[in-house]
């Protein structure tokens, strides 16, 4: 079957069409000189031009081709799915996939079926256009999930969680020391998942390797994946607490930023133009008025919505330059009122709820005004519920101005959960408190690096044209994206295993450091991520079969027969008269 009509030279098409009607003029104004025959001579210069440019631009017709289906066969593929494929569709090609060595051109296929684990995600992007439907195997047995901070301060709490697919009963997962010390443990029971989770506190800076191992009931090893952590030197924060009468919030919210290690300065108002001032971690010093020179001092205020308000004009102008100007950041405690002054509004909207799941901690129920931050223009997400944000800052300049619907907060220590006290205001204090401004911010999506596969990772950077060096010391190509001329994307594949660094020429005190692991480890997590990459695709994929079109050049022998006997006469006539 045919369809559609075109030249095989389609890109010559204009150059040769100007040429040849220059040339038909030129046939015509030779003719007309003559003024003898003129229609016939000039009828037979036209087709001897117009076979002229059909020869070279090849004229050709679409034709569909018949349509072939072919099976991709992956790691640990089923025998009996294979089978019912070949039974369903007679010729079906078979091509072989290796994760080193990648797989033949499939682009003349109709379909692919991938059978088993499926294609490493980085080698997706060669199905682009080719329905792809994937036929999964068994979920693999082991750690199919995982979730940690891979980057942590000195006094954290090192938390690794995980699900594991088909346990056996009586096995053992153990979080062990880089020495081999075992930090905590969990038994594993019989069934098809169980999550967990293990943990130990940091006490040391530097670059460590734990290990989470798997032992059967004599204590005999099964299993070894590693655990990179890099962990940093505690950053300690100087904080500015304004209260204008105590409450329970702010007594445990102060109790923990002491805790923490934080240099702390309270004001609570004890009465009508009485003052109590409380100092934690540093001296004592009088703070009454917000003015460039007091707050310059600070990297986060905390004030509450009533005093906010009281504030004088020019302090409430030197509280706003401070946040524009030198970065400051504000966290303010709103009470059951979200009517602030600008420029610290906040846009909440009205939804009645009091009780809220927090996406970061789905198992636990917290209090909270009636109320959800709308996701607009300039205003980030610090906790969201169900897709509603519950904690939230905006930018505003240099500096940023944080919130939170969740009240009485205190009530997660009374409970017991220390933990997830710490987590809640870590993470509210991280996001609100000024930055540290440095030259470089790195990042990556993918949780380990592997030997000789791509490891892609965003640089965030002030240097214009950055040169990135990795530990082989070549250079490693970037692109800069259009919407952002600071943030650039890279993709390196490392050659040896084991911690590697990699930092930009102009600024080698702040490098990247990443882990590369060894092929045999987190095998079962691999392969589920594999296994879900290529469900996603497929699915994002349409179930209709694309025809693939293919030129078939027409037979120019009539051309060149037409082009010859014009050219003939038009040579031969003027000689025999």
């Amino acid at each position: 079957m045919s369809s559609g009509f075109t030249f095989i030279n389609n890109s010559w098409f204009w150059p040769v069409i100007i040429g040849a009607v220059v040339l038909l003029l030129v046939f015509v104004w030779k003719e007309w000189q003559d003024k003898g025959n003129f229609f016939l001579k000039t009828g037979l210069a036209f087709l001897a031009v117009a076979s002229l440019v059909l020869i070279i631009l090849q004229p050709a017709t679409y034709r569909e081709q018949k349509q072939k289906y072919g099976v991709l066969l992956t790691k640990n593929y089923h025998e009996r799915q294979l089978d019912s494929l070949k039974k369903a569709h007679r010729g079906i090609e078979l091509v072989h996939y290796d994760a080193d060595m990648g797989f033949q051109d499939i682009r003349h296929f109709s379909k692919v079926f991938v059978l088993g684990n499926g294609v490493k995600p980085y080698h997706l992007s060669r199905f682009n256009n080719i329905p792809l439907v994937h036929l999964s195997g068994t979920t693999p047995k082991g750690i199919v999930k995982l979730n940690y901070d891979r980057e942590a301060a000195v006094g954290d709490v090192l938390s690794v969680k995980g699900l594991y697919s088909q346990p056996l009963h009586g096995n053992r997962l153990v979080l062990q020391s880089p020495g081999g010390t075992a930090l905590d443990s969990i038994i594993l029971t019989e069934g098809e998942n169980q999550t967990f989770q293990l943990k130990t506190t940091l006490s040391v800076q530097g670059e460590f390797l734990y290990d989470l191992v798997e032992k059967d009931s004599l204590n005999t090893v099964i299993s070894k994946n590693s655990v990179p952590v890099i962990v940093r030197k505690k950053s300690v924060l100087k904080v500015l607490m304004f209260n204008s009468f105590p409450t329970f919030e702010s007594k445990y919210l102060k109790n923990f930023l002491s805790d923490m290690g934080h240099e702390l300065v309270v004001r609570s108002r004890v009465s009508k133009g009485r003052y109590k001032y409380e100092y934690f971690n540093t001296n004592r010093r009088a703070v009454s008025r917000f003015n460039p020179k007091t707050l310059q001092d600070f990297d986060l205020v905390i004030i509450d919505a009533s005093s906010l308000r009281a504030l004088y004009k020019k302090d409430r102008d030197g509280l706003e330059n401070a946040i524009r100007n030198d970065g400051l950041g504000v966290f303010v405690q709103t009470g059951n009122n979200f009517k602030l002054p600008a420029p610290f509004s906040i846009d909440v909207v009205r939804d009645g709820n009091t009780e809220v799941h927090p996406d970061a901690f789905p198992k636990t129920v917290l209090t909270k005004k009636p109320y959800v931050f709308n996701a607009v223009f300039a205003q980030e997400a610090i906790h969201t519920a169900n897709k509603h944000i519950i904690s939230a800052y905006k930018q505003l300049g240099n500096g940023r101005i944080g919130t939170t619907t969740l009240e009485n907060t205190f009530e997660i220590i009374l409970s017991g959960k220390n933990a997830l006290y710490k987590k809640l205001w870590t993470q509210i204090i991280e996001k609100t408190a000024k930055k540290k401004l440095k030259k470089s911010e790195w990042d990556s999506n993918q949780p380990f690096a592997y030997l000789d596969e791509p490891f892609a990772f965003t640089l965030r950077t002030s240097i214009e044209n950055p040169e990135v060096i990795n530990s082989e010391n070549s250079n490693i190509p970037l692109a800069s994206t259009i919407d952002n001329p600071n943030l650039w994307k890279g993709v390196t594949h490392p050659k040896s295993t084991g911690w590697q660094r990699q930092f930009i020429k102009r600024d080698s005190l702040n490098p990247y450091s990443y882990y590369v692991m060894k092929d045999n480890h987190w095998q079962a997590l691999n392969q589920f991520t594999t296994i879900t990459a290529n469900k996603q695709y497929s699915a994002m994929q349409t179930s209709e079969i694309t025809a693939l079109k293919t030129k078939y050049p027409l037979s120019l022998f009539w051309f060149y027969l037409i082009f010859v006997l014009s050219v003939g006469y038009l040579w031969l006539v003027p000689k025999l008269g």
